[in-house]
């Protein structure tokens, strides 16, 4: 018979004792051969205790209702359990309040060559419920011998508390040594020679060595020049990074060398949790909906976690971080600010765990990553061309054919020189957007299909990328220009003016009517414009400037487009 081990995992005043599921699937899958695990808890910490045992295996076994920790309770139940009640041997190890080093704990109780049992003693006496027990191993004589008379101890003591306090500035050993004298066998250790010897063998050198300077990460937002939106229907764009706006993820390493907590900050403007009253709240919810960023950081942790796991990357070597976020990209308009949180987080990450430099985090690689983000974890309609593009910066030509997705899972990719975008390419975006996630209406619907107007619209708008790209390395304006009219157009024919919108149509056709070419940048609320080449200059910057004033009457910002420079990770 395999040796048992209890990990008794309880609510307290805290929550649930920080735990790191890699660490516990760790101690778990070493351990399996030699011991027989189950973690314990009760009904009021079952919910709890399932979420932090994760996607491992470990049996979880329900005490029942135990009545406010009271130890002589809790040991009452555990110990006539007949997962403990048929145990030859048997190490019992809490998890509560020693919260930094919790599962360091479990792994240094389950592998260290340390034979004699031991029980580490309380730092306040007078505590004496479930969380006061810490970690010892017993014999099946021991074991009968606790059945016998630990409860009945524990009450003894509960109901002479006055002794307690009598002993109060007696050495904390000494109260410990008469607490436990009771049982034979038993070692007292000082809990801080535990967390030394712990600490000592459960936090990596790369651990020990960290600093908790943060790592602060940016993604900028970008504009689709062209082609767009057929980079999710196996078309080709050419899309530019801009200096405009960006996303912000900052980690910061935890305190402690063996805390590998990860927690995520809310920020209280993109995910707001106080309202001034009901109304504030109501307000909100029928602007913003019910979904912040906080879920985007969530998601990109997992699908991270998830794709370095199948390609052998070991996060476990260093500490625990904070993740906090902020970005100025105005939401909803087109402007790939989503994207950009999520590969901003995947570049902090990248930096945190040194990743640089390895095969699996190539720029077309983590542009699929980021994209599995949202597009499979959250279900959020999108494309390849915003990923890339905050991958590569700069301005990119963009391949998705069909053979190449097909079997390679990523398009072609060629950087273009930044030094040939035009001057004088302009943004300008709604002040109320609509979800930019909903604005693709019935197209992908009706391409699936084989609608012989899609297909056709989605092989033009590759055409006209292919075209701007010669026109681009010609330094030919005009022709781009034209270019850009004859994509917006398309996609209006194919999408509908009610897809569109009317105010986007509108900042369209004020741009049309002061010489200027204009499309969306992306999913809608966003219009790029760039000046059609007619005319000349003086006439060119007063059309500019009436354009300008009239785009902001109709409720734009208008904002000359500063563009960004190569990603360099």
């Amino acid at each position: 018979m395999k040796h048992k081990v209890a990990i008794l995992a309880f609510l307290s005043d805290e929550g649930i004792s920080r735990a790191s599921g890699r660490a516990l699937k760790r101690v778990y899958v070493e351990a399996l051969s030699q011991f027989e695990i189950a973690i314990v808890t009760d009904a009021t910490s079952f919910k709890a205790v399932e979420r932090w045992n994760g996607s491992n295996s470990i049996r979880i076994l329900n005490i029942g209702a135990t009545k406010d920790f009271r130890l002589a309770d809790t040991m009452d139940l555990l110990l006539h359990h007949s997962f403990i009640s048929d145990a030859q041997t048997i190490t019992l190890i809490p998890v509560q309040e020693l919260r930094e080093i919790s599962w360091s704990l479990v792994e240094f109780c389950l592998t260290s060559d340390h034979e004699t049992p031991f029980w580490i003693q309380n730092a306040n006496p007078e505590k004496l419920d479930v969380h006061s027990v810490f970690a010892f191993r017993v014999s099946k004589a021991a074991m009968d011998s606790m059945r016998m008379n630990l409860t009945q101890m524990y009450t003894d003591l509960h109901s002479a508390e006055a002794v307690v306090r009598d002993l109060a500035n007696a050495d904390d050993a000494s109260i410990w040594e008469t607490l436990v004298r009771n049982i034979s066998d038993i070692e007292i250790m000082n809990i801080d020679n535990l967390r030394l010897r712990v600490s000592l063998t459960a936090a990596s050198s790369e651990a020990l060595a960290q600093t908790c300077d943060p790592i602060i990460a940016h993604s900028h937002a970008r504009v689709g020049l062209i082609g767009n939106p057929s980079d999710g229907f196996f078309g080709k764009t050419i899309s530019l990074l801009i200096n405009n706006f960006h996303a912000t993820v900052t980690l910061t390493p935890n305190a402690s060398a063996t805390d590998q907590i990860v927690r995520i900050d809310r920020t209280p403007e993109l995910d707001p949790y106080q309202f001034a009253c009901i109304e504030t709240l109501n307000t909100a919810c029928e602007k913003d909906g019910y979904y912040g960023v906080q879920r985007l950081m969530l998601a990109g942790l997992n699908v991270f976690t998830g794709y370095c796991e199948k390609n052998g990357v070991d996060l476990s070597f260093l500490r625990g971080f904070t993740v906090a976020y902020e970005t100025n990209i105005p939401r909803q308009v087109g402007l790939a600010g989503s994207s950009a949180l999520i590969t901003a987080l995947i570049k902090g990450l990248m930096i945190y765990y040194r990743l640089g430099r390895h095969p699996a985090f190539e720029p077309h690689l983590r542009s699929n990553l980021a994209l599995a983000a949202e597009k499979e974890a959250l279900n959020i309609s999108a494309g390849l061309q915003d990923r890339v593009i905050q991958a590569y910066g700069g301005l990119v030509f963009m391949d998705f054919n069909r053979a190449q997705m097909e079997s390679h899972g990523y398009g072609v990719y060629e950087r273009i020189p930044l030094d040939l975008v035009p001057k004088g390419l302009w943004i300008a975006y709604v002040g109320c957007p609509s979800d930019s996630g909903s604005i693709h209406n019935n197209v992908r619907a009706r391409f699936e299909k084989g609608d012989p107007e899609v297909a056709e619209a989605m092989s033009l708008f590759a055409c006209l990328a292919d075209q701007a790209k010669a026109a681009l390395t010609k330094r030919d304006f005009k022709t781009l220009a034209q270019l850009m009219d004859t994509n917006f157009a398309t996609r209006r024919r194919i999408y509908g003016d009610a897809v569109i919108g009317a105010e986007n149509l509108a900042v369209v056709e004020i741009a049309h009517a002061f010489g200027h070419a204009a499309k969306f940048s992306g999913s809608g609320g966003c219009v790029v414009g760039l000046w059609r080449g007619e005319g000349d200059e003086k006439e060119k910057l007063e059309n500019r400037r009436e354009m300008k004033r009239r785009i902001r009457e109709v409720g734009y910002v208008f904002e000359e487009v500063v563009p960004a420079g190569e990603e360099d990770w």
